[in-house]
């Protein structure tokens, strides 16, 4: 499970920040699975979310 720490004191959650937390969860779930997308890390990489670490090459790294 991915932890990011928020970096506004809001509790609230954009639409782009779900779907790069989501995206990122099934990521990791194809990545176990050996079922990764390169193409799928470079569209959650450009999303426009802000707070968030956005090097989606580190998933990768072992």
């Amino acid at each position: 499970m991915l932890h990011f720490q928020q970096t506004s004191p809001t509790s609230t959650t954009s639409q782009s920040e779900q779907e790069f937390v989501s995206g990122c969860e099934n990521l990791i779930e194809r990545i176990k699975l050996k079922q990764f997308d390169i193409d799928e890390m470079e569209r959650l990489s450009n999303l426009p979310v802000s707070g968030l670490i956005k090097d989606g090459g580190r998933l990768l790294e072992t």
